[in-house]
């Protein structure tokens, strides 16, 4: 709780007290006594490790600093006093990126809850913290003091030997740049991590050229898909036909399908939010890319018109294009019935990330724009876009043409 805060509570608690006998024994007075203590206690827990304990007159006391007082609150409050009011500088609790993590979790938890960030993040910073961050020096050092020599060698330290790739790098920094901002925002003195730069250290190289869909590969799962024309085969067939993102597919509404010009607007996401402490999917009106110049159109193949027609049939004229029992679908069934089909079609399974990245590929080997390819895939940064270059020359395989002979 914010100090501030915690000095009003008191202040208001002292002068509610100060009436004596005739509000002591109410219940407004125990109630809030009780909910002080909570706070204290909590508040407490990291800079007092010397137990409380009853003295035989029934008085409470402590030790280091030895404090005695008649009733168990008014030696949290004395105690609390004397850590953030009246003790040096340097006996109150220093800030560490330990002591701020789960502090900056909890702003983070909020964002999940608005809808401004995705629930997946929080699983993998969680993961690259406990692996990366957990235990070292860094993590206990006041924040305060650290400089960007010790980042930089931080990194260079996680990066020896080229254990991990550019992309877990990455991530990692995006981690402690958070860390960072949330200390800044929280007014405490932190350089600016984000001027770190880590282009001279070696990464793992993240050889992708075998976890891509072929072309024949392609080929063979979107027959399989016309033989088994289930909602999950034609959506993992529509995707085959588009360039979108999983949760793009699933908030995918009729009013965004244009018959007549043969095209679709992608400009909605299923994200996964947190209500009531339970996850569960939402649709927002905007990409992964979170920028309205994400937002695009993409022309349909007739394969792709093929299988929305077939859609179309079964569920009439309801809300989302792909649902099963009157829900849009969940990610998990579409990887699961995708491994289900990739099997009957004798092709190795990849995860349904990996058709979108067959897509950007294709578009890169039939030599259409770059900036035409990112439009269509809906990156905000051209560098993403990019990184898909070096994947698109190891698969001479994927025919070139016009969109209607690579998605069809």
């Amino acid at each position: 709780m914010d100090i501030e805060v915690l000095d009003n509570l008191i202040s208001v608690f002292k002068n509610f007290s100060s009436f004596g006998n005739i509000v002591e024994d109410s219940c407004a007075y125990i109630d809030m006594q009780e909910k002080l203590e909570k706070q204290l206690e909590k508040q407490l827990q990291e800079v007092h490790k010397n137990k409380i304990f009853k003295t035989s007159d029934g008085r409470y006391k402590t030790h280091n600093p030895q404090i005695i007082k008649k009733t168990r609150i008014e030696l949290l409050i004395s105690l609390y006093e004397y850590y953030y009011h009246h003790s040096p500088l340097e006996k109150r609790r220093i800030p560490t990126i330990k002591s701020l993590y789960p502090k900056w979790l909890e702003t983070y938890m909020i964002l999940i809850e608005q809808g401004h960030r995705s629930i997946g993040s929080i699983r993998h910073y969680k993961s690259d913290y406990t692996k990366f961050l957990k235990g070292t020096s860094l993590e206990s050092k006041d924040i305060r003091k650290i400089t960007f020599q010790e980042i930089k060698q931080f990194y260079a330290s996680i990066t020896a030997g080229q254990e991990i790739t550019r992309k877990v790098l990455n991530n990692v920094k995006t981690l402690i740049n958070q860390i960072f901002d949330y200390a800044r925002d929280q007014s405490i003195p932190v350089i600016n991590t984000h001027d770190i730069r880590t282009v001279d250290l070696a990464c793992k190289e993240n050889d992708n050229s075998e976890k891509i869909y072929s072309d024949n590969e392609r080929s063979r799962i979107i027959d399989t898909c016309l033989k088994n024309n289930g909602v999950y085969s034609r959506c993992i067939g529509l995707m085959f036909c588009l360039c979108v993102r999983i949760g793009e597919i699933k908030a995918l509404k009729w009013s965004d399908v244009d018959f007549e010009n043969k095209r679709v607007y992608i400009h909605r996401s299923m994200v996964q939010v947190r209500e009531n402490g339970l996850y569960a999917d939402k649709c927002v009106d905007r990409t992964k890319g979170k920028k309205t110049k994400c937002n695009r159109y993409e022309n349909l193949s007739d394969l792709a018109i093929f299988f929305l027609r077939e859609q179309r049939k079964e569920t009439g004229f309801c809300e989302y294009v792909f649902m099963s029992n009157n829900h849009p679908l969940l990610t998990n069934m579409i990887n699961k019935k995708l491994k289900i089909i990739c099997e009957m079609s004798g092709v190795e399974y990849l995860s349904s990330h990996k058709i979108r990245f067959w897509a950007v590929t294709a578009m890169y080997n039939a030599n259409i724009p770059t900036s035409n390819i990112q439009y269509t895939a809906g990156h905000s940064n051209p560098t993403t876009t990019e990184h898909y270059k070096r994947l698109a020359k190891s698969q001479p395989s994927i025919d070139s043409g016009i969109w209607s002979n690579l998605f069809g």
